[in-house]
């Protein structure tokens, strides 16, 4: 199913001069591909990378990164036709950005999945009146919510909340309450700052919730343009993994409350921008449908690996980095203390973390190999993870302590706990 299906003109934002007729499809994935019935380039230039703008169906469009991925030429009587297929990485839907300038907005609104549940905040009430045991009336009452802002390295965030309703003769037929979390930046951004702001509270939600959290809607300002801009793009998470409608509090790691509210978000945003590195294996993690245990593990191990050469980068006189059982058991003891009663001697914990990591690396994993200790493994290695990620951003020692109560983490344990005496 596509989101976006027009036609219209489209033209090179180099050569205005040559406008040719297309179709622009954008999918439920926000992959995007445009066809043009007349070449809009010619020559060996596939590497090349386009900025197409258009005008489909009263939509101004840019259309950013563009590669050519195919060209089709038919021979007729009447002579030739060449037709031509691009895959833009963005599609920016409000605007032309003329010429081959960096794209800068001043902010950028997201909605995501799980957003207003993990928030758990209504500006709905509900009032109603008995007779008896009888409902006489039902009075629903909507009062505003404040945005809260807070202050970050790069400008602020805000939280907002909206809300609409639709009606026909017989009363209200709709509610609807959302939230929306903005990127307010000091100075112009470019896209790229986009994506990582839109990427890390994507992280964020994805963590405290415990599921893969996808980005449902990016909206860009720029005080230039006359009216906000939408962005399509094709975003981790996009493929469906979970098809569940919502998500209760008592499901989630972590709720909007328990990391400090507005204040916390700040914090994870600029702890995660420092951990980019730590961030991509996890990130692997959470969002790759079907990921097999091993795969899962060599990613989760790779995380904390990267995690010690990012807060550490403890080497020997010679540059060499430490052994690696050491990179994985640095990191670990920042939570001895938490982890421990968890996963009992930590110092055989990460002992047997690398032996499982060495044999799967080295392709030297036994036939016998026990798959479902390798799972508890491997649950106790991303709680472990989840522990330091919070710790460098800021969080304090309660949140970690909520971390380890989590239900998922105690049945590791006690696997664990029975794997090694039976």
């Amino acid at each position: 199913m596509a989101i976006l299906d027009v036609m219209g003109h489209f033209w090179l934002a180099t050569n205005p001069g040559l406008q040719v007729a297309g179709r622009l499809i954008i999918d439920a994935m926000h992959k995007a591909q445009l066809e043009l019935i007349d070449p809009l380039s010619f020559g060996n230039d596939d590497d090349q990378r386009y900025r197409i703008l258009g005008n489909a169906d009263g939509n101004l469009l840019t259309l950013d990164q563009c590669l050519k991925t195919g060209t089709q030429t038919k021979l007729s009587l009447h002579g030739s036709a060449i037709r031509e297929k691009y895959r833009p990485s963005l599609v920016i839907d409000g605007a032309n950005f003329e010429g081959s300038a960096v794209i800068e907005f001043d902010s950028v609104s997201v909605k995501l999945q799980y957003l207003e549940e993990w928030v758990g905040v209504t500006g709905l009430r509900a009032e109603p009146k008995w007779s008896g045991s009888d409902l006489e009336r039902l009075t629903l009452t909507y009062v505003p919510i404040k945005n809260t802002t807070a202050d970050t390295y790069w400008g602020s965030v805000e939280m907002g909340f909206n809300f609409s309703y639709s009606m026909d003769a017989i009363g209200p037929r709709e509610l609807d309450e959302n939230c929306v979390m903005t990127a307010n930046f000091a100075e112009r951004s470019p896209i790229e700052d986009i994506y990582r702001f839109c990427s890390n509270l994507q992280d964020l939600i994805t963590l405290c919730v415990g599921r893969p959290t996808k980005i449902v809607d990016v909206s860009l300002k720029n005080s230039e343009m006359p009216q906000a801009m939408k962005l399509y793009y094709n975003w981790r998470g996009a493929y469906g993994q979970d098809t569940q409608k919502g998500i209760h509090p008592r499901q989630m790691l972590m709720t909007f409350h328990d990391i400090g509210g507005i204040e916390g978000i700040s914090s994870w945003l600029g702890g995660a921008q420092k951990l980019r590195a730590v961030m991509a294996p996890l990130q692997n993690y959470w969002y790759t449908p079907n990921l097999d245990v091993e795969t899962q593990f060599i990613n989760l191990f790779s995380a904390l690996e990267v995690l010690d050469r990012e807060i550490s980068d403890v080497r020997d006189s010679k540059g060499r980095n430490d052994p690696l059982w050491h990179r994985i058991n640095r990191p670990i003891q920042r939570i001895n203390h938490i982890i421990s009663p968890i996963v009992g001697d930590t110092d055989d914990w990460t002992t047997e973390i690398r032996d499982r990591r060495n044999a799967f690396v080295h392709n030297d994993v036994p036939q016998s190999i026990d798959y479902t200790r390798i799972y508890f493994l491997t649950e106790s290695l991303y709680f472990s993870l989840v522990m330091l990620l919070l710790l460098e951003c800021g969080a304090p020692e309660e949140m970690l302590l909520k971390v380890q109560q989590n239900p998922r983490l105690q049945l590791a344990a006690e696997r664990l706990k029975f794997s090694r005496t039976s």
